[in-house]
């Protein structure tokens, strides 16, 4: 029987992307340990000085809307920040998520109109999440029950718009393109865009946002690889939240049945542009040659193979199953309440 031949190039491919894994595998531990403590630390904190009442009914533990939102920016900000952080300096590697990915990115028109496209893969993704809760629904799994600080002043428009708008726009961004993006880029774009794109959906936690967080993943990724930078990809997340979070506002201001007019309005055209911005890059790429200049895969791994010598970095893999164990965790806790 013919023995394979050992290919020491490949064998150390494999071996540097095991590596990864245990350097991404470490972050989205810790990534989960935070977004999971940190609220309770911090909490515990405030409770033993008195600055929060654990017997206040209101829903926000005596702070007010506008104290919870900002204790909710702390959190969220040190829970999403620091992981990444420490997991690099653990492996002794550069923190540098915005810097550049590649020297060659494409036209200022390039991006514009991939960006257009962007927004409505989004738009297109949050229809589709709400169509698959609805056939999930009659086979009785439960709609999360995700909740909302936004009331109708203008104050409390504004800090929801920084608080879940911008600081998600930069912070995760940061994390899943900045960083797990780049780690995975050597290995070939698409690679590192699947991945990169399946741990931000897990990382969301439940079952509603998980299809629509992949898709929308996705387009930032995309977005990013396409001007070898994270910032496009950061301003189609910022636009995409804003457009939640507006929404959201015109439903409190104007009711139910305006803020759906609203929200078809707003997708039918959004989805219009993006048809005409898909249709005139596509014939202004093939005159201008914008598809050229990207740069390959470096490491000449069948997809197989990578994702086995990925899965087969325990911390790695310990994380994705980390994260589906939360989100089946989850589930089961929205249909018991």
């Amino acid at each position: 029987m013919p023995t394979i031949p050992h290919d020491p190039q490949n064998a150390a491919a494999r071996s540097t992307l095991r590596r990864e894994g245990d350097f991404l595998g470490t972050g989205m531990l810790l990534l989960l340990l935070m977004m999971q403590l940190t609220f309770s630390v911090f909490l515990q904190f405030m409770l033993f000085f008195g600055w929060v009442s654990p017997e206040n009914t209101d829903g926000y533990w005596g702070l007010g809307n506008t104290g919870f939102l900002l204790f909710y920016a702390v959190v969220y900000a040190v829970a999403m920040g620091v992981p990444m952080l420490a997991a690099s300096g653990g492996f002794r590697r550069p923190f540098r998520p915005f810097q550049r990915f590649h020297s060659g990115g494409e036209s200022g028109i390039s991006i514009g109109l991939s960006l257009l496209v962007g927004l409505g893969l989004c738009m297109f993704a949050n229809l589709a999440a709400g169509q698959l809760m609805n056939v999930l629904s009659l086979f009785g799994v439960p709609t999360p029950d995700l909740p909302s600080y936004l009331e109708g002043t203008p104050m409390s428009l504004l800090l929801n718009v920084v608080v879940l708008a911008v600081l998600p726009a930069l912070l995760e961004e940061m994390v899943f393109r900045g960083i797990v993006l780049r780690a995975l880029l050597p290995y070939g774009r698409l690679f590192a865009a699947v991945v990169s794109s399946l741990l931000f959906a897990l990382m969301h936690g439940n079952l509603l946002q998980v299809p629509f967080a992949f898709i929308v993943g996705f387009a930032c990724a995309g977005l990013a690889l396409r001007s070898g930078s994270i910032w496009p990809a950061s301003l189609l997340h910022l636009m995409n939240n804003l457009v939640s979070v507006l929404l959201q506002y015109a439903s409190l201001k104007w009711g139910t049945a305006m803020g759906n007019s609203l929200t078809l309005a707003v997708f039918f055209v959004v989805t219009v542009l993006a048809l005409a911005a898909a249709l005139l890059r596509q014939r202004i790429a093939v005159r201008n040659g914008w598809e050229c200049g990207r740069p390959p895969s470096a490491v000449p791994l069948a997809p197989s193979e990578k994702a086995g010598a990925l899965l087969s970095s325990p911390l790695f893999l310990m994380s994705v199953l980390a994260f589906i164990g939360l989100l089946i965790l989850n589930t089961i806790g929205s249909g018991a309440a």
